[in-house]
Formats: structure tokens, C-alpha cells, sequence
């Protein structure tokens, strides 16, 4: 199992590892370094992947929002600025992603691009993909979330989706590159097309908020979200037990790793807050919130496992990643979502729509009369509150760990022995001299995510 990311892209398969494993299972995880403890702390087998390359993506903060407006030159241009100053860190995380895998039976990803079709190809054993948002699967009912929503019709959401894969074509036109060198693989893909195989796409979010498409094949499932709950020796801190047990439930506040700007939005919450009145717990998270002075009825919480703390909140306001959006609801409680890039707004929008929650207020625009109003409106609104507690009811009947695991037990024993033994490494990607010179120094390297590394533990 290999993934790369933040803490909405590690439980999930947190959550599949531990079942496997539970199962009989032989798991060996792969991860950045910043994650080796919360996996080992798990009873998991770890090896570490190179993930310098998503470290240096956000450190120069080279996030893909030209492409959230529809403008794909500018997503185009974000590609090849990535390639030309990242290709050799590209590389180094291709490597040791291929070190993860080479031996395995059956694998289980959760990786941009096309690096899951390349090992998939190279070892033919079982591969999953697992997609935690509707992003490069395509469908006519809806447009690919970097797109607007404009009403044009089915024709209008099944290009979004080719537009969006002729954005990152320079980048997966390099990840193809690697395999044919050190995986021997042949170039008949062709890049632009989307060619599933072979590769199962498993959706793990739940049809109760984005319903299957008509038009997806049987065999790309959407089995729900996988959860990964809180250990079992876990306990509350003392003033948050105290805090929650000395009034009404509050409000939770909290925009994950989120750093830009953060010292205004901090200032933003706090008013917003005293506006409102209510109590609320802001949480620190990696950077989100940077709180000097806050309300009396107030408390500043660095972290707390979200399947215990949201249920006992009033509502909770976040930045709308797929992970802390499919808590909320699970907790059936009004969301507030304050979006700020890719999915988020996704997301937003079909809260919205359900009426789990207001409208989404975007954190560029966020300001501290519509955050007060939004939370009053979320407390107080008994239709909302009925929603999002009967919604919440029927997300929790779901199981999606173990409607994933099936899946994947049943397609590893009807696998057979199609396994071609994969080759040894090929040469060094860097070969001549004036491609070693231009090779990035460590100097140049990104520090270390500036994250606990068992941030992502629940």
C-alpha cells in the first residue's frame, strides 16, 4: 500500500491496512518519513517513499488553482513549471515508490498520476486504485471539480475530465518516461487517452453525498468512506473533558494545514466567534489557525480525534477537505465549509445542496459578519439540524472498510497466477554529465514537513 499526502489521504488507507491485517493479511505500507511513527504506531510494517517532490510542491505553495476557474492553459503551464523544476524529485519518489512494490502480490495506491498504471502493468498482480474524490474517473452528470458548474450539458462535464488529463500531460508524459526505463514497459498507452486498465478504481466516498453515476461502469465500485476510528487507549485531555462538560455544546472550528494567510483568519474566527456568542473550540491543526488572544468562552485545542470530538459538537467549521468533510457529516451536525482550493469547493457545494449545512464561504472572502451568521444559522436552523443528523444516521450505517476489503480479497483470490516476476532496476535515470549537473542539490531540498509526525493519528 503506498500514498503520498496529507492527513485526509492517509486514513483511509490507514483504515484498509489495519483491516487487511486483521484479515491475515501481510502488509507493508509506504509512506513519506513524516509518517513512519503513526503507521509503526499501528503495528504496521513501514517503508519509506520519497515525497521531497510534495514537499517542495507546497513549499513553493504551486497549488493548481488556475485550473479550479476552467482556464487549462494556466493548469498546463503549472505542469511543465512542476516537470522543469521538480523532475529529478519526481523521480527519486517514482524509485522508492517502485522499491514498495516490487515484490507484492496485489497493491493498493493512492497516487497521482499514472505511476499505479505503470506498476500495475510491470508486476500484473491485483492493483487498486483508491479515489477519494470524483476527480479522474469521467462521467456526463457532473463536471470534473477543477471545472465550473456551468449548465451545459453532459457533453460540457465528460470534457472537463480530458482537459483536466491534458493539464498534467507533461507530468504523467514523465512518469511514463520512468517506466520505460526501469520497468521496461512499452509506450502503447496512449497519454491522453483514459484507459482505466489495469488498474480497478475503487470510490471510497459515499453514494449518500455524490450518487454513483449512471454512466460509470460496473467496474469502477463506490464502496464509501473508510474510517479510521480512534485507538482504543485514546482519552480526552482534561480541559477539553472540562471544557464540553461546563456548557452547551460548541462550535468547532479548525482549517487543517491550511497556512496561507493564516494570521488573518485567525483574526476572522476570533471576531466571527465574539459575534456569535457561542462557545467554540478552535483547533491549531498544522499551521490553520494561529491564535495569541481568544473569547473566555473559548478553547484552543492542537488536536483531537475527529470520530470522538465532532458528535459532541453544536457544528463544525472547516476548510472542506474530503476526509474532515465526511467526518462532520458522519457526526450528523450542521457544516460550515470554508473552502480555499480544489475539492473543497466540490464539497462545499454538495453540502449545500442537501441542506447538510449553509452556503460554503470561500476563505478569500471569509469575514467575520458571514462566518457569525453562518454558525448562527447552523445552531439554530431546526430543518438543517434534521438533515444532518438523519444524513449523519445513514453515513453511519455504512461500513466502507470492509465493503473495500471484500472487494479486494475477491478479486486477489480470482486473480490466478498471471504474475510475470519483475525485472531488476534499469540504469540511473541521471546518465550524462550535463543531465548530473543539472541535478537539484540536497541543499536545494525541501525541510521536513512542519508536522508532528503522528499528526494524522486519530
Amino acid at each position: 500500500m503506498i500514498t503520498v499526502g496529507t492527513r485526509g489521504d492517509m486514513e483511509p488507507l490507514a483504515a484498509l491496512a489495519l483491516g487487511l491485517a486483521e484479515r491475515g493479511h501481510d502488509v507493508r505500507v509506504g509512506t513519506g518519513p513524516a509518517e513512519r511513527e503513526g503507521f509503526e504506531a499501528l503495528g504496521l510494517a513501514w517503508q519509506e517513499v520519497d515525497d521531497s517532490v510534495v514537499s517542495m510542491n507546497d513549499a513553493n505553495r504551486m497549488r493548481e488553482r488556475a485550473a479550479a476557474s476552467g482556464r487549462i492553459t494556466a493548469g498546463l503551464r503549472h505542469s511543465m513549471t512542476v516537470l522543469r523544476r521538480h523532475r529529478e524529485l519526481l523521480y527519486r519518489f517514482l524509485d522508492s515508490a517502485w522499491e514498495v512494490a516490487r515484490d507484492a502480490d496485489a497493491l493498493v495506491f493512492r497516487l497521482p498520476l499514472s505511476a499505479a498504471t505503470c506498476f500495475a502493468d510491470a508486476l500484473r498482480v491485483p492493483c487498486f486504485q483508491i479515489e477519494l474524490i470524483p476527480l479522474l474517473t469521467p462521467t456526463r452528470e457532473f463536471p470534473n471539480y477543477f471545472f465550473p458548474s456551468w449548465p451545459l450539458g453532459g457533453a460540457y462535464n465528460r470534457l472537463t475530465y480530458d482537459l483536466f488529463r491534458l493539464s498534467a500531460w507533461p507530468i504523467a508524459s514523465a512518469v511514463h518516461s520512468w517506466a520505460r526505463t526501469r520497468l521496461g514497459l512499452s509506450a502503447r498507452r496512449h497519454l491522453l487517452r483514459f484507459d482505466p486498465s489495469p488498474v480497478r478504481w475503487v470510490h471510497c466516498f459515499s453514494p449518500l453525498l455524490v450518487p454513483r453515476p449512471k454512466d460509470w461502469p460496473e467496474s469502477w465500485p463506490m464502496t464509501g468512506y473508510c474510517f479510521l476510528d480512534r485507538p482504543r487507549d485514546w482519552s480526552p485531555p482534561e480541559d477539553l473533558v472540562r471544557f464540553l462538560e461546563n456548557g452547551p455544546p460548541p462550535v468547532y472550528i479548525g482549517f487543517g494545514s491550511m497556512s496561507r494567510h493564516a494570521e488573518r483568519i485567525t483574526e476572522v474566527v476570533v471576531q466571527a466567534v465574539a459575534r456569535s456568542g457561542r462557545r467554540a473550540i478552535l483547533a491549531t491543526g498544522r499551521g490553520g489557525l494561529r491564535p495569541a488572544e481568544v473569547p473566555a468562552n473559548t478553547l484552543v485545542l492542537a488536536a483531537a480525534p475527529h470520530s470522538w470530538l465532532f458528535p459532541r459538537m453544536a457544528a463544525v467549521v472547516h476548510h472542506g477537505g474530503a476526509g474532515t468533510t465526511a467526518a462532520g457529516l458522519r457526526a450528523g451536525v450542521p457544516s460550515v465549509l470554508c473552502p480555499f482550493q480544489g475539492d473543497q469547493f466540490f464539497w462545499g457545494r454538495r453540502v449545500e445542496q442537501l441542506g447538510l449545512g449553509p452556503a460554503p464561504i470561500p476563505l478569500a472572502s471569509l469575514a467575520p459578519e458571514t462566518l457569525a451568521a453562518a454558525i448562527e444559522r447552523a445552531v439554530t436552523d431546526p430543518a438543517m439540524r434534521r438533515e444532518a443528523a438523519e444524513f449523519g444516521r445513514k453515513l453511519r450505517a455504512e461500513n466502507g472498510v470492509a465493503d473495500t476489503l471484500d472487494l479486494i480479497e475477491r478479486a486477489i483470490a480470482t486473480h490466478g497466477d498471471a504474475r510475470r516476476a519483475p525485472s531488476e532496476p534499469g540504469p540511473p535515470l541521471v546518465k550524462t554529465a550535463g543531465e548530473q549537473a543539472r541535478r537539484m542539490p540536497e541543499s536545494a531540498l525541501p525541510p521536513p514537513h512542519n508536522r508532528r509526525s503522528d499528526a494524522w493519528l486519530p
